[in-house]
């Protein structure tokens, strides 16, 4: 019997024991509470009721015009993250507060700042790997841009303006010249070569290549003087005969309306290389004054490519060379090449890539564009001889843009996202942004305004 009473007594006390998780000991529960402030500036999702212990995540989600700024309980900042991810350990009540957007250049993320440099009236356009002179467009003349030098470390920004300041204009024999679209930098650094052209009152009447130091003064260094059966101008888009730089800047290649042409400065006479009726689609004799087409050069690996487009039909025609047309390479392009003065075609990366200055990356090899896998509209990318590329996107962000400066290695590996906020630019956000590298830095031109910015490092 005694036997029988302690079994049951064992059984009433595990009885007991399975029983307490369902009675007394069961996790307390706890309200997690959310408002947003100032009212109606987002919104905030993830409210509810949560067992003790439980990992619980809020979300803030601003509303357009305003940005999130932090999470905060009892006035005390706990996290400056859209998304706060904790543990229930009681009730919460929790305020998403968000800030009104005033559209401005500022600091963008992990303290990463962008510093205002220089006004200039137009926009940057390139600069040097030593990080002293930029070169800008300063006016639009009568047939093409004008473009003057300037030197960043003769500038104070004290309420003057960078126009005032250590100014040179791109220097041409004569008072009538118009420098054309756009003088190239050489590879390294120290020179510009540029097309002028020589009027006679509204006629064209001469012209040349001219290359000089890029400083002060700039001063020219070789001058090619252009026959008037070799003038021509760019079609549709201002690229007139933009030289190519050979790597030991030394020599350049340059298109006329009578072909290709090379350049050594050591020696007195240019040399052909294709003539015009080769270059069909590049060279346009059918005009009073013959046209060439947006074009590009790579000269690099000991191979010499020339790329440009031909509108009518669409697509890039890619050329190697050497005396003679070796190769031929048709490129489609799906979208539309933009006919606009921003426009300019370039080569990346040693010509493994194309790029559109509209915002078109193209891989040279099989012709498919690059997808960075964003909506918002590529407004312009800027590429470094340290394999970096950087490309700025932007979308609307209430009465202005948000910019988002991703930097790229050569692969197209994305390495770092840098972003920031503008204001509405007097051109558009496609016309009046820019960004060119600079020494150890990047430099984003907006609506004639120029800021140095550069990544964190890792």
């Amino acid at each position: 019997m005694f036997k029988i009473r302690l079994i049951l007594a064992i059984l009433y006390t595990l009885a007991m024991l399975l029983a307490l998780p369902m009675t007394g000991c069961a996790p307390a529960k706890h309200e997690i509470e959310a408002e947003v402030n100032p009212e109606d500036a987002g919104e905030v999702s993830g409210e509810g009721t949560f067992e003790e212990g439980e990992k619980v995540t809020v979300e803030a989600r601003p509303a357009e015009g305003y940005e999130f700024s932090s999470w905060k309980e009892n006035g005390d900042k706990v996290s400056s993250s859209g998304e706060y991810t904790f543990t229930v350990e009681g009730d919460k009540n929790l305020m998403a507060v968000f800030d009104e957007l005033d559209f401005k250049i500022r600091e963008g993320k992990d303290g990463e700042a962008f510093e205002k440099k220089a006004e200039v009236p137009i926009n940057i356009v390139q600069g040097t790997p030593e990080g002293r002179y930029i070169l800008s467009q300063i006016a639009v003349g009568l047939n093409s841009p004008i473009y003057a030098i300037f030197d960043l470390d003769k500038w104070d920004h004290n309420d003057e303006k960078f126009l005032e300041n250590a100014q040179e204009n791109l220097p041409f024999p004569g008072d009538e010249d118009i420098s054309t679209y756009l003088p190239q930098v050489s590879p390294d650094g120290s020179k510009l070569a540029y097309y002028s052209e020589e009027f006679n009152g509204y006629d064209l009447s001469g012209g040349a290549v001219y290359v000089i130091n890029f400083g002060i003064p700039a001063q020219i260094k070789h001058e090619v003087p252009l026959g008037k059966d070799e003038l021509a101008r760019g079609t549709r888009t201002p690229s007139g005969i933009a030289p190519g730089w050979y790597p030991n800047s030394e020599a350049i290649y340059y298109v006329t309306a009578d072909g290709l042409m090379h350049c050594c400065f050591e020696e007195q006479e240019p040399t052909k290389i294709v003539p015009a009726t080769e270059l069909s689609g590049l060279i346009h004799n059918d005009e009073e004054v013959p046209s060439i087409s947006m074009h590009a050069f790579n000269i690099a690996n000991d191979t010499l490519e020339l790329a440009y487009v031909d509108f009518d039909e669409n697509i890039i025609k890619v050329l190697s060379l050497e005396d003679e047309i070796e190769e031929e390479k048709i490129i489609d392009v799906e979208t539309k090449i933009k006919e606009t003065l921003y426009n300019e075609l370039e080569f990346l990366f040693n010509g493994k890539y194309l790029a559109l200055r509209q915002g078109l990356i193209i891989e040279t090899e099989t012709g498919e564009k690059v997808d960075f896998n964003n909506e918002a509209a590529i407004l312009s990318y800027a590429w470094n001889r340290e394999d970096r590329l950087v490309v700025l996107t932007g979308e609307r962000y209430g009465e202005g843009y948000k910019l988002d400066f991703k930097q790229f290695d050569k692969d197209l590996n994305k390495i770092e996202t840098l972003s920031t906020l503008a204001p509405e630019t007097e051109y558009g956000a496609e016309k009046g942004v820019e960004i060119t590298s600079h020494k150890d830095k990047w430099l984003f031109g907006i609506d004639g305004e120029i800021y140095a910015f550069k990544f964190k490092e890792k």
